[in-house]
């Protein structure tokens, strides 16, 4: 039976149900199968009476009402693969609230596309041939259901296909005739990849100038460029949400000069709202497909008036199928007359092209655009309201009120600092079921200072602090270096809201204390001499099993760290250190250290062969290479073995390299020479996990290098701590160890598992945005010429300062 007709007929089935048992029973029973309580269902069936927008039930949509086909056209949501945080919840079911990030493709949508690519011989459309032919066709077909779209008088305008937005502004200034007295104007509320484009017009001699959409909006503050310039402004925000008044803007640059062109930036604003660029007189647009519809990525387009394209583009580099003559050996090209050749050298994406169809049509099936954005717009207006109720004060919206899909917004805690967005993300993830929200500035620097009350003062902080654009370091200081953003897509039902407020309820405002780590958690005070060294570990191959030492070890002169301890890595073929998280079966490569004869041997599971490493004379001479390890910047030497190499790819199935610190006694450990656990701490966990129904803990998964006890059934007994002496040596205590999903990692069956770990310690272990477990240690006077010392298990640990 064809699937289109089981679909249409399952589509229609399902409205017959609707209209039998009616609107209610239907609530009424999803919610029974999402094991969701009768409240819930109240509140369901109030807000679908407010807000009659919600679900496509009152528009012209050929599928209905969202509940009757999200679980078949997103399986693996929320609902798609059993009951919500349940047994029989698929693995990959989420609660997706990131579609300003990325909307997501239907599954007929991609099902269509996938039975038209193995029905249709799709080739290079620059051959000759039938094959070529059909696909010059379709390529055809979508341009002009692309130009329909976005104008009622197509003709009008060029369109070039382009990798994505960036790529298009990219293209678009690098290709725009600016000149010394040239002008690139862009509002301050931009995305990045718009900031950009000042290089380009820079290096061609034009200058640049940054106005808020205020600003914009008045004439005075416009200069009079007496050469081509360029205005690029943002239909949407992508931060908050705001509308731009387009008509006002580009009438007041009309009125100011002849030479201003305008693009206009609708990325954001294209996936829910039905725009006539043509009606708005801007001379160049720019966007990405994967924005609108979700598939195909890594495609975009860059929509030109014909009129101005002579007149301001000077496109300069040429390739395959953008000339009509061209000699190698002398200065003499023909290009072709269409800029859309030109401007898409060599073969494009054809088969993304042909996809774009059956894109435009899931947005057709839903009524369109503007339902979409009606229906969006229910979700993040109650997603506000609930919010602001649950959090209160507590809660600090940045968004646009008006905003149709996005809710960006900062936490405080319940002592009224900021929490970091990197908090409520990892714990976001760790959800039950997990849920994929954003947190940071989004790549729109200028909206996001404004957010915060900062300036650029602020930024060049930060990054003294070492935050960088896109990373975790989400508070300095105090000072947030970002916000959270929730942004709903045409599939997003209540449930979804329902699941994202529930969370927020829990972990931050009614529930917030429990995460938390206290100062002074530790209740009853621990005999100084009750505490025993009772396990040490090294680790000579970074992400690798851990060496069990038995009897004594040495420590390194240099740094106080284990000998041999991280002294090595396994490098991928980027450059970049490889991490267990990433390759679990690392877990299986094991070493043993001969300290007699300087040797490490290494063994795997299921390999027969062991692998001898030299340990005598270091790595080699000179500096060492560049390696990246865990997004620092250090210096090794390659092992020169085709040998070695060879083991390690036949063991991990992956192409690396073994390499070895080029500055002996430094090491490949992150924050610290040697990291600390207690074993109370890992009983004080498994009792929490057995309780939740989770798996028991090795304390191996923390990949601990000292391994301490009191004795006691449970407690994090090292918290309290800030030196100890362990067999007469003495450490400082350096500070929490924040824990990733490394610790997920089964270091017994080199398996990774399903967030667990993180999940029971983010109950009680949460501390400044951070999920932490045992202690980072440095040996007291190492790189002090002190000696190095040694330590071995059963030394007694005497606690000489706790904490005040």
């Amino acid at each position: 039976m064809d699937a289109n007709f089981l679909l249409f007929h399952l589509e229609h089935d399902y409205l017959v149900i609707l209209l039998a048992a009616g609107l209610a029973f239907l609530v009424g029973a999803m919610f029974l199968y999402l094991g969701v309580d009768g409240d819930s269902v109240k509140e369901k069936r109030e807000f679908l009476r407010q807000n009659p927008d919600y679900g496509y039930r009152n528009c012209n949509s050929t599928k209905g009402f969202i509940d009757t086909w999200r679980t078949r056209e997103f399986p693996n949501l929320l609902g798609g693969g059993g009951n919500r945080g349940g047994k029989g919840r698929g693995e990959t079911t989420i609660v997706y609230a990131d579609h300003a990030g990325a909307a997501l493709p239907m599954r007929s949508q991609l099902a269509k596309s996938l039975e038209e690519s193995m029905e249709t011989v799709l080739c290079n459309p620059h051959s000759n041939g039938p094959g070529s032919g059909r696909t010059k066709e379709l390529i055809d077909e979508s341009r002009h259901m692309v130009l329909n779209h976005f104008f009622s008088k197509p003709q009008s305008f060029n369109l070039v296909f382009t990798s994505n937005c960036s790529d298009s502004l990219n293209i678009l200034s690098s290709s725009f005739a600016f000149e010394t007295g040239s002008l690139l104007v862009f509002a301050k509320n931009s995305h990045t990849s718009v900031v950009g484009c000042r290089e380009n017009a820079r290096r061609r001699g034009g200058t640049f100038k940054c106005l808020t959409l205020e600003e914009m909006g008045r004439a005075e503050n416009w200069p009079v460029p007496d050469k081509p310039s360029l205005v690029i402004i943002p239909a949407e925000c992508n931060f908050g949400g705001r509308l731009t008044d387009v008509r006002e803007v580009v009438d007041v640059i009309r009125g100011v000069s002849d030479n201003y062109y305008v693009a206009l930036d609708v990325a954001k604003y294209a996936a829910f709202h039905k725009v006539d660029l043509g009606q708005l007189r801007v001379d160049f647009a720019v966007g990405s497909f994967y924005k609108m519809f979700g598939s195909p990525t890594g495609l975009g387009f860059l929509f030109m008036r014909r009129a101005v394209v002579e007149r301001v583009l000077k496109v300069e580099y040429f390739g395959g199928g953008g000339v009509n003559a061209v000699l190698p050996g002398e200065d003499f090209v023909v290009k072709r007359r269409n800029v859309e050749e030109v401007l898409e050298p060599g073969t494009v994406n054809f088969r993304g092209i042909v996809e774009l169809r059956w894109g435009f049509k899931s947005l057709q099936e839903l009524g369109g655009v503007e339902e979409m954005r009606k229906h969006v717009n229910c979700l993040s207006r109650e997603f506000r309201r609930r919010l602001g109720q649950v959090g209160g004060d507590n809660v600090v919206f940045h968004s646009d009120v008006d905003s149709c899909s996005i809710v960006s917004f900062s936490l405080r805690n319940m002592g009224g600092g900021w929490v970091g967005y990197n908090e409520v993300i990892n714990l976001a993830e760790l959800n039950d079921p997990p849920i994929q929200m954003r947190g940071g500035c989004f790549c729109n620097q200028g909206a996001c200072l404004e957010a915060l009350g900062e300036s650029g003062g602020g930024v060049k902080r930060w990054l003294e602090a070492g935050h960088v654009c896109g990373d975790s370091l989400d508070l300095v200081k105090g000072e947030r270096t970002g916000v959270v953003r929730v942004s709903f897509g045409r599939e997003s039902t209540w449930e979804d809201m329902e699941v994202i407020v529930g969370f927020f309820r829990v972990h931050f405002f009614e529930g917030a204390a429990l995460g938390l780590v206290e100062e002074g958690e530790v209740e009853v005070a621990i005999p100084r001499d009750r505490v025993k060294l009772t396990g040490v570990y090294l680790y000579p191959i970074k992400s690798c099993a851990a060496t069990k030492v038995v009897g004594e070890w040495p420590l390194d002169t240099t740094c106080g760290k284990l000998m041999y301890d991280r002294e090595f890595c396994l490098v991928d073929a980027s450059g970049v250190a490889m991490r267990l998280n990433r390759y679990p079966a690392m877990a299986k490569v094991k070493c043993v250290i001969d300290l007699e004869s300087e040797t490490m041997t290494v063994r795997a599971d299921g390999e027969d062969e062991e692998l001898i490493v030299e340990l005598k004379g270091g790595g080699g001479g000179g500096e060492g290479e560049l390696i990246s390890v865990c997004s620092n910047t250090c210096r090794a030497h390659y092992v020169q073995s085709s040998e070695c190499t060879l083991w390690f790819e036949r063991v991990l199935k992956v192409k690396c390299f073994l390499a070895r610190e080029a500055k002996l006694g430094e090491g490949f450990a992150n924050e610290a020479p040697l990291l600390l656990i207690s074993g109370g701490s890992v009983r004080r966990l498994n009792k929490m996990g057995r309780a939740m129904g989770r798996e028991l803990v090795d304390e191996l998964s923390f990949r601990p290098n000292f391994v301490v006890d009191d004795g006691e059934n449970g407690g994090n007994i090292e918290d309290e701590w800030e030196s100890i002496e362990v067999g007469g040596v003495g450490f400082k205590i350096r500070g929490p160890c924040s824990r990733c999903n490394m610790v997920e990692v089964d270091p017994n069956r080199a398996r990774l598992g399903k967030g667990g770990v993180l999940r029971t310690l983010g109950n009680y272990r949460r501390s400044g945005g951070r999920i932490i477990f045992g202690v980072f240690v440095q040996r007291m006077g190492a790189g002090a010429g002190a000696g190095g010392g040694s330590i071995k298990v059963g030394d007694n640990v005497r606690i000489t300062k706790c904490k005040q």
